[in-house]
This record gives C-alpha cells, sequence and structure tokens, in this order.
C-alpha cells in the first residue's frame, strides 16, 4: 500500500510539473510569433532591441493646382486678339482693292443698249458717252420713266463710271425741272463759273456745303449733269465724250 501510494504520488508530481511546463511553454511560443511579425534588431551588447515599426513611405512636392479663372480669361483675350487681326486684314484688302465708288464694278453693264432702248422710247434727247478708253469703267446704266420720279418731275437717264484715277463719275439727264435736279444730284449747288468743254458752254457748279462739284448744260429740253467725286479734270473728259 505504501509502495502504491508512493508511485500515485509520484505520478501526480509528474502531472502537474508536465502541466506547469505546458504554461511556460505556451507564452513562448507566442512571443516567437510576435518577433516574427514584427522585426526586431540586435544590439552591439548582444541584446534583441524592441520591434522597430516600418517608416512609412516619402511624398513627394504636392502638385501645383492651375488656376483656371486666369487661363481663361487669358485664352480669350488672345482669341478676341486673333479674330480682330483677321478682321482688319481682310477689311485692309477690300478697303484697298476697291476704289471709292458709289456701286461695284460690273464689266456686263451694256451702256449702249440702255441708250438704244431710250432712243426708241423716246422721252427727250439725250447725250450719250464715246470714244472713252477702256480705262472708264462702267459702274451702273438705268432709265428711271418720269412716273417713278416725283421730285424731278421728268424722266432720268443716269450712267456711271470708275475713272482711270480710281475715283467715281456720272452723268444724268432729265426733261424735268433743272433746279430740283442740280439740287437733288449736286448738294444744291450754285454757279461759281463757265467752262467750254467739247464745243460747249457748261456752267461750273459747286455746293457750298459738301464742296462737291459739277457741270451743268442746258441743251434742247434736256438737262445734263456731270458730277462726282472725281477731279474736275476727269469730270471735264467726261463731259467733252457727251455726243
Amino acid at each position: 500500500m505504501r509502495h502504491l501510494k508512493g508511485k500515485s504520488v509520484a505520478c501526480a508530481r509528474s502531472v502537474a510539473v508536465r502541466c506547469r511546463i505546458c504554461v511556460i511553454v505556451d507564452p513562448v511560443g507566442e512571443l516567437r510569433e510576435a518577433a516574427q511579425a514584427a522585426p526586431t534588431r540586435l544590439r552591439d551588447d548582444g541584446a534583441v532591441s524592441a520591434p522597430v515599426s516600418p517608416a512609412p513611405a516619402a511624398e513627394g512636392p504636392p502638385t501645383p493646382v492651375r488656376r483656371r479663372g486666369f487661363e481663361t480669361v487669358r485664352d480669350m483675350v488672345l482669341s478676341m486678339g486673333l479674330v480682330g487681326l483677321v478682321v482688319l486684314g481682310v477689311f485692309w484688302v477690300v478697303a484697298w482693292q476697291r476704289p471709292e465708288v458709289q456701286g461695284p464694278v460690273r464689266p456686263e453693264v451694256d451702256v449702249a443698249q440702255v441708250f438704244d432702248d431710250v432712243r426708241v422710247s423716246d422721252p427727250f434727247p439725250v447725250l450719250e458717252p464715246t470714244g472713252l478708253s477702256n480705262e472708264w469703267a462702267p459702274t451702273s446704266a438705268w432709265f428711271e420713266p418720269a412716273s417713278v420720279n416725283s421730285v424731278i418731275g421728268g424722266g432720268v437717264l443716269h450712267v456711271g463710271y470708275v475713272t482711270p484715277g480710281g475715283s467715281y463719275a456720272e452723268v444724268r439727264q432729265t426733261n424735268g425741272d433743272e433746279n430740283e435736279a442740280v439740287a437733288e444730284w449736286v448738294d444744291d449747288a450754285a454757279l461759281v463759273d463757265h467752262a467750254m468743254i467739247g464745243g460747249r458752254t457748261w456752267d461750273v457748279v459747286e455746293s457750298e456745303s459738301s464742296g462737291q462739284q459739277g457741270l451743268l448744260l442746258s441743251e434742247k429740253g434736256t438737262t445734263v449733269v456731270v458730277t462726282g467725286k472725281a477731279d474736275s479734270t476727269e469730270l471735264e473728259e467726261l463731259a467733252a465724250s457727251l455726243r
């Protein structure tokens, strides 16, 4: 009995020792797993330092943010400037190439045909420009009957030219009121001189308000006025061509 009791006590002590070892070993395993999860460093004295957490990744400089408001205004100003240059360029080309006339040059204008038609209807005697050089480019030619023109009170025959000097000159003829014709066509011009042109005596008239000049001829019930923005030399050349 004593022998059996001694064995029982020994077994109990052995179990208790084993249990204590298990309790001691388990914390060591947990520490070992924690050491593997967090890297440690070995110091110069042989001791193990505390786990070191990895340093966060360095961030680069912040990306600059564009100020959209200023860019929009700048782009708008540049666009408007470019459009303005294009418009000025087009205007310069048109103004440089086009003479100072009341209408565009129309090569298809048939002055002779208009005069032939007027002679057929024979509202009044007319004088036609003849012998002008090709530098005189006709821009318009038309006849307006008296029923249409109520201001002058008669029919009106008109022909306009671009002159060799690049200006404008025209001839207008009517069987209506002479004073109304001068007031309408030469801006209320008054008589300033006389001139012998093409074997006829013409009245030289000039507007005091605008300075516009004209040549006036009354013959066989027809009032003829030569005027325009051309100088007096070209106006006289056009008057001399009337036959």
